[in-house]
């Protein structure tokens, strides 16, 4: 233990509050503290990058006060793998066409540089407090309280309310996580203190916390993690001990572990036939498809961009549309549940190497004994991340966790300019999370106040705020709630409705052609489809009397960004054919068979136009396009009409 915190609490209570503060961040999901479209989810990313501002700011206070032994902590690997991570991102971003997305990460979980500098930051913490008896006894004893409260809230929104309804996500699993590093901590007070009630208490906040999950990779982490490190210490078995206390060997473990499940998956497709198995499969697809496309192997494409790569690359499932039963068409995926993938297209290869050498590090540099419990957490943090991924929440626990089996920093002598120099540095590293958290929070709760307004049928006519991350998804979600209300709403015409209806077109008109957020631009041609080929708000089209003409160049972007996704040409090309608008239909399916000529929705048009020329010589040609364009899977996107399916047949 290092000499200049045996003193007491005092010398690292910064460091202590600010992981104190941050355990409970599962909690910011409660009705007090919501805001933003995803209102359960944008308060745990401010809540963080607050922790993160504080738990900077009393690093820089220890840096000044005791550099000797916060110096070292400071350049633990532990502390330098996410680090380095955030480094690699932000030096990426500049490249990036969302460059502060890139940045600021994801709004459902906050995944990006800053959430990589947040976690380094907050293990910087847990390194500090460990040898204070005090500090760490009483970080120990909250995150079992509060894991306790969170499996509880769980089990209540379980047994006693809707998904609609429920205090925390909905989605129970990832509470799971929280639940398999306990064990480690627990592990630390029967090796080091000897402390039962405490390690009891951890023990059964951990079961509690796994079961209100009802994750079967939770449960598997929990108890096979908890079976290698008792068979380690009590098995005197060579192979257990190789991959358990050796370095390399622990390693090597933790690589597989890492690795091997998105590639597994894909070996497996031929026997696959679970549908929640086969949905991350179609996630890998399109992800793989979209860096087929554009590769950036160096760079990336920046953090937040997955959901553009979903959306944008969608066809190459080969999923119905029309009649969907696939899950993904009514969630909201921003991962593909293979961190190698989503980092690659993130980073590039070189962010995805230092992820995962953010995960070897655990076991290559625990302290010896520790070594078991080591690969355990890395396992659990490596396995999360291959078949699912983590929140935010879950990052004060890790962070405690890999503290708890670090490897002891020596201390050193700083001069008095490294002194400053650490000091200062952190106070400049705290000013990016502060500022994040303010920029986030700000557009979060105006954008959740819009979002409500147009709920509760509140009239909005001012300009929209501009998301701090340079997305347009927020906005795009929340103009895709409103129009689908106003479709569903009985009350036709609704005057009421006009003024958010004009403000919310005017807002897509401002920012479609300028956006790269796939979604924007297909949630404003699902408006075009509402106002003139469904009809859903025909009601509404003469207030926006400029609209169809924006149809048009709004599919022209869409096509440019995303020249898979032909599908939202549809309702455009009939309502041209039907207006006889041929020339317009032309020009559109000429573009697409262009990129691809065996694409059903152009092959299938192509031969609504030519059947409407009504030209004897050239109906071969149109049956013939007709053809192609079934056999190429239109029906995934329309049903086929029955006097199309009469001249396929007649011939």
């Amino acid at each position: 233990m290092r000499s200049d915190l045996n003193s007491g609490l005092r010398p690292v209570l910064g460091p202590a509050l600010a992981l104190l503060l941050a355990l409970p961040i599962a909690l910011g999901s409660l009705p007090p503290f919501r805001f933003g479209y995803w209102d359960k989810a944008e308060p745990m990313v401010v809540w963080l990058n607050l922790c993160s501002f504080l738990g900077a700011l009393a690093l820089a206070r220890c840096a000044w006060v005791m550099p000797r032994a916060t110096v070292p902590n400071l350049f633990h690997p532990y502390v330098l793998a996410p680090l380095a991570v955030a480094l690699w991102s932000l030096a990426a971003a500049p490249f990036d066409a969302l460059p502060r997305l890139s940045l600021f990460g994801v709004p459902q979980s906050g995944l990006g540089a800053l959430w990589f500098l947040d976690f380094a930051i907050l293990i910087a913490c847990g390194l500090m407090v460990r040898d204070c008896r005090v500090a760490w006894r009483l970080l120990c004893w909250a995150a079992a309280a509060i894991t306790l409260v969170i499996a509880g809230l769980k089990v209540s929104d379980h047994f006693f309310t809707s998904i609609e309804s429920t205090l925390l996500l909905y989605v129970d699993a990832y509470y799971g996580w929280i639940g398999v590093t306990l064990p480690v901590l627990a592990w630390w007070w029967t090796r080091h203190r000897r402390d039962w009630p405490l390690t009891v208490t951890l023990a059964i906040a951990a079961l509690a916390c796994v079961y209100s999950s009802h994750s079967l990779t939770a449960w598997s982490i929990l108890i096979g993690g908890t079976a290698l490190v008792l068979a380690s210490e009590r098995l005197p078995v060579q192979p257990v001990r190789l991959f358990t206390r050796s370095p390399w060997g622990s390693a090597v473990l933790v690589a597989v572990g890492a690795l091997l499940p998105p590639f597994a998956l894909r070996a497996a497709k031929p026997l696959l036939n679970s549908p929640s198995l086969l949905d991350r499969l179609h996630l890998q697809e399109m992800v793989l498809a979209d860096m087929a496309r554009s590769p950036s192997w160096l760079m990336g494409q920046g953090w937040g961009r997955v959901q553009d790569a979903f959306h944008g690359n969608l066809n190459v499932t080969g999923e119905n549309l029309w009649q969907p039963t696939w899950i993904f068409l009514s969630s909201d995926y921003f991962s593909s549940h293979n961190w190698l993938l989503d980092t690659v297209h993130a980073v590039g290869l070189p962010g995805a190497g230092l992820v995962l050498a953010g995960f070897l590090v655990l076991p290559l540099y625990a302290a010896p004994a520790a070594r078991p419990a080591a690969t355990m957490l890395a396992l659990a943090y490596a396995l999360i991340s291959a078949v699912w991924f983590h929140l935010c929440f879950s990052l004060p626990f890790f962070a405690l966790a890999m503290a708890a089996v670090g490897r002891s920093a020596r201390e050193v002598e700083i001069s008095a300019l490294q002194r400053r120099a650490a000091a200062w540095s952190l106070m400049a590293v705290a000013a990016l999370p502060m500022l994040g958290a303010g920029a986030l929070a700000e557009y979060g709760l105006n954008i959740g106040a819009i979002h409500r307004g147009l709920t509760g049928g509140a009239v909005f006519d001012r300009a929209w705020p501009v998301d701090p991350r340079g997305s347009d998804l927020e906005a795009a979600e929340v103009i895709r709630d409103a129009f689908a209300d106003l479709a569903k709403d009985e009350r036709r015409p609704n005057p009421a409705a006009i003024p958010g209806a004009r403000a919310m077109m005017a807002t897509l008109a401002a920012r479609i052609p300028q956006s790269d957020t796939v979604q924007m631009i297909t949630i404003g041609l699902g408006v075009q489809s509402y106002l003139h080929f469904s009809k859903e708000l025909a009601w509404l089209a003469p207030d926006l009397p400029s609209s169809r003409d924006l149809w048009r160049p709004w599919l022209d972007r869409l096509l440019w960004l995303a020249p898979g996704r032909t599908d939202q040409a549809i309702g455009y090309l009939t309502d041209r054919a039907v207006a006889g608008d041929l020339l317009a239909v032309e020009q559109v399916v000429t573009a697409i068979l262009k990129r691809n000529p065996s694409d059903p929705v152009g092959l299938y048009f192509r031969g609504l136009a030519l059947i409407l020329l009504r030209d004897p010589t050239v109906r071969p040609l149109a049956v013939d396009s007709f053809r192609a364009s079934v056999a190429a899977g239109i029906e995934r996107f329309m049903p086929l009409d029955p006097v199309v399916r009469q001249l396929i047949e007649s011939r």
